[in-house]
């Protein structure tokens, strides 16, 4: 039985008095500026994010209760010290401060020797977690909170740094077959069904070539194959950054500029896209939420749009063992056994990817509901628009994944029509190209804005002659 069960009301639970002690914590944590120090989860449970938003916490916190004990920085940095020594067991002696003086000594000359930027951030990073950037500052000449923080970062995500490789590679055939595949599937690359263009192949020789059109921008369509080699297993494949724009400036096609004005459900996720920014900007405004969290959630669903409009086409398969990527199983309609695909394969796994888009949804609307329930007042009843609006453009969101995934289905039979056509077949593809066109060519768009026009259908043919595919297309003007 597939229907939903039956609902059932639940009462609200009493409301748990805050313990004085507690209390006195989240008034001293409203002095110091720190927003939202209920511990509502586990220190293990939170992601990474929420890690790094605990650990600020703890360190504003902790500089503000070092200020109270002491007065001068010279104390406070002494005060700090000891606290650091105190957790190894052992208190900080004067030898101790001249080792600290001769190692930052160093570090201040090698900054100095450093032959570029990234030299000196890597140095940095070695003494970003545990020197502080006002006493690093005052060694090293001319250092900056930005070049600082680059460096703390750095220290965070990466225990270990590993250069680039500069080096040059001769030509290797296997890698450039690879991209020049990837970049000629129809993931990327259109053909479009009328005018050519001509170009030059390695011999100079000119060639007739049916016009094209790019999906996605070069930078975009680099960053995917990237992480599609990487996802195969297949990172020794991956070709450098001069190549491969190289190649893209010698590669004739167009590139798409407006695809909200084609496509209607990419234009609509865009729209919910900024309607959500806009509600959790409210939000902010209104002190429910703080920046850090906004622009998080901002960031995650900039995300999301870019994940649905890019990796989720190309892992899209027929068969897949991810449920998320099966297109057999996901365009199939259980409740009718005529529209059913029979499949031999277990969806046992769950793709990164999607579950997280489905965590991060879930993620802000119990955020806002949680933010709903302590609200009073006008705040509670605008939340609660907010809510019904939110359900509302995540529905825009998932309608684009089903647009998605019926459109690479699409692509993939049409491939397999195109691929099995017999002598003198033909496979015709017909529509209206757009809804009016203007009587005159010669107008402009403020004169013939509005009026009723005629409508212009196209009829295109693929046809296989002797072995090879010729196409054809037939434009009506109707009245």
């Amino acid at each position: 039985d597939l229907t939903d069960p039956p609902f059932v009301h639940q009462e609200r639970k009493p409301r748990v008095s805050v313990h004085p002690t507690r209390k006195m914590f989240y008034d001293l944590a409203r002095v110091a500026g720190v927003r939202r120090v209920e511990c509502r989860k586990k220190y293990s449970e939170l992601g990474v994010r929420g890690k790094r938003y605990r650990l600020h916490a703890a360190k504003v916190l902790g500089n503000l209760i070092i200020e109270m004990l002491a007065e001068t920085e010279e104390e406070q940095d002494l005060l700090r010290a000891a606290i650091k020594a105190a957790t190894v067991g052992r208190q900080p002696t004067i030898e101790d401060s001249k080792l600290i003086h001769d190692l930052l000594t160093t570090a201040a000359e090698n900054f100095r020797l450093a032959r570029n930027a990234q030299e000196r951030v890597q140095l940095l990073s070695l003494y970003a977690r545990d020197i502080p950037y006002r006493l690093m500052a005052e060694y090293v000449e001319g250092l900056s909170e930005r070049i600082w923080n680059i460096a703390k970062k750095r220290a965070i995500d990466s225990a270990s740094y590993t250069p680039p490789n500069n080096s040059k590679e001769r030509y290797n055939p296997t890698k450039l077959n690879f991209f020049v595949s990837f970049i000629a599937s129809p993931f990327i690359l259109v053909g479009l069904p009328w005018g050519s263009r001509r170009t030059k192949d390695s011999h100079g020789e000119n060639v007739e070539l049916p016009n094209m059109i790019m999906r996605t921008g070069t930078y975009e369509t680099i960053r995917l194959y990237e992480k599609y080699m990487r996802d195969s297993g297949r990172s020794d494949l991956i070709l450098s950054n001069s190549t491969t724009y190289r190649i893209f400036s010698r590669l004739p096609a167009m590139k798409s500029h407006a695809k909200s004005c084609i496509d209607y459900f990419e234009s609509s996720a865009s729209s919910a896209i900024l309607d959500i920014d806009r509600m959790l900007s409210e939000l902010e405004t209104m002190n429910l939420l703080d920046h850090g969290e906004v622009n998080g959630f901002k960031t995650s669903f900039r995300q999301i749009m870019e994940y649905l409009n890019s990796n989720f086409k190309l892992h899209a398969k027929m068969q897949s063992y991810y449920s998320d990527h099966c297109l057999t199983w996901g365009l199939s309609d259980t409740s009718n056994t005529f529209l059913i695909a029979p499949h031999s394969h277990s969806h046992q796994k769950r793709c990164a990817d999607c579950k997280g888009v489905d965590e991060i949804i879930e993620k802000v609307n119990k955020t806002l509901v949680e933010i709903k329930d302590e609200a009073t007042g006008a705040k509670k009843q605008k939340l609660a628009e907010f809510i019904v609006e939110y359900g509302y453009n995540v529905k825009k969101l998932y309608e684009l994944k089903a647009h998605h995934a019926r459109s690479v289905f699409t692509s993939l039979e049409r491939e397999r029509i195109i691929g099995s056509l017999e002598e003198n077949q033909c496979f015709l593809t017909a529509d209206y190209v757009q809804k009016w066109l203007p009587a005159f060519f010669k107008e402009s768009q403020k004169m013939w804005f509005g009026k009723n026009g005629k409508s212009w259908h196209i009829t295109h043919s693929l046809c296989n002659c002797t072995g090879k595919l010729v196409q054809h297309s037939l434009i009506h003007l109707l009245d």
